[in-house]
C-alpha cells in the first residue's frame, strides 16, 4: 500500500508564500484508482512529485511496504505531462520501452513484453520506428509501458491528456481500467477533468484552496468505472449527483 502522513508543503517565490498544503494523509491500495482533481496552482503536480520521490516535503512522510519513499522508487513510477521530453529520440520506440530494468512483477507474478505492449494496444509495425513519428497519445502508451516493464506497482499520471485529442482520452481510460484488473497495479490520477476523476477512480481527491490561502483535499468515495463508459455513466443518478456535489465544492463554496 501507498501511504502519505500528514503530508506538509510550503514553497515560497521571491519570500513570498505561494503553496501551502496542509496535513495531506491518504491511502492508495493495489488494484485500485484514485484521483486527485483542482484548479491550478493548487498543488496537484507537486502532491504527485513528492508521492513519486521526486520531492521532499517539509514535513510527514510517504511508504511503501513501510520503506519511507524520499526518492524515486522502482516500484512507483512517474508519468509526466511533457510527454514530448519523455522518450529518448535517437532510440526506437522498442528501445524507449525496454530502457527500464526489466523486472516484471504482477498478482499472479509473471506478465510479458509482449502481454504489456498488447494492453497498451501499441501497434507492433511503430515499435521499430523512433518517436518522432509517434503522437501525444502513443508517446503516452510509451510511458506507460516503460513503467509497467521496470516491476513498477504504481502508476501517478500528472495530467496525461492535457493538450492531447478526445480520443487518446477514451482510449487512455480502458487502458488504466485494463492494469488495474490485469495487472493490479495502483493508479493515481492528476486531473482537471471532474468527469475522467470521477468515472475512473474508486477514491478522488478534491485539492483546494481557503481563504488563508492553505491548500486541502476532501475525499470523495468515486463511481470507480462501474459502466463501460463516461457516456454511460453520465445516464446514472449517481454519477451526476457526483459531479454536482464536486463542481458545486469547487466553483462556489467558501
Amino acid at each position: 500500500m501507498l501511504i502519505a502522513n500528514r503530508i506538509n508543503i510550503k514553497r515560497y517565490f521571491q519570500g513570498e508564500l505561494r503553496l501551502n498544503i496542509k496535513d495531506l494523509s491518504f491511502e492508495l491500495e493495489l488494484g485500485s484508482i484514485a484521483s486527485i482533481i483542482g484548479q491550478s496552482g493548487v498543488g496537484k503536480s507537486t502532491i504527485a512529485s513528492i508521492l513519486s520521490g521526486l520531492l521532499k516535503p517539509n514535513s510527514g512522510e510517504v511508504t511503501f511496504q513501510n520503506t519511507i519513499v524520499n526518492q524515486p522508487y522502482v516500484p512507483i513510477s512517474f508519468v509526466i505531462q511533457d510527454y514530448k521530453n519523455a522518450v529518448f529520440p535517437w532510440l526506437t520506440v522498442e528501445d524507449n520501452i525496454k530502457i527500464a530494468n526489466y523486472k516484471p512483477i504482477d498478482k499472479n507474478g509473471s506478465y510479458s513484453y509482449e502481454e504489456i505492449i498488447d494492453v497498451l494496444d501499441i501497434p507492433h509495425e511503430i515499435l521499430k520506428e523512433h518517436p518522432n513519428h509517434l503522437s501525444g497519445g502513443q508517446i503516452q502508451r510509451v510511458q506507460i509501458a516503460r513503467a509497467l516493464l521496470s516491476g513498477c506497482r504504481y502508476i501517478i499520471l500528472d495530467e496525461p491528456t492535457s493538450s492531447l485529442d478526445m480520443k487518446f482520452r477514451a482510449d487512455l481510460q480502458i487502458i488504466l481500467i485494463s492494469l488495474v484488473q490485469k495487472f493490479n497495479v495502483g493508479i493515481l490520477l492528476i486531473t482537471h477533468d471532474i468527469e475522467d476523476a470521477i468515472f475512473l477512480a474508486d477514491k478522488v481527491f478534491v485539492a483546494k484552496e481557503s481563504n488563508d490561502k492553505t491548500v486541502f483535499l476532501k475525499y470523495y468515495k468515486g463511481f470507480s468505472h462501474k459502466k463501460l463508459n463516461i457516456s454511460e455513466a453520465q445516464g446514472t443518478t449517481e454519477f451526476r449527483n457526483l459531479f454536482k456535489e464536486i463542481y458545486e465544492y469547487l466553483f462556489y463554496e467558501t
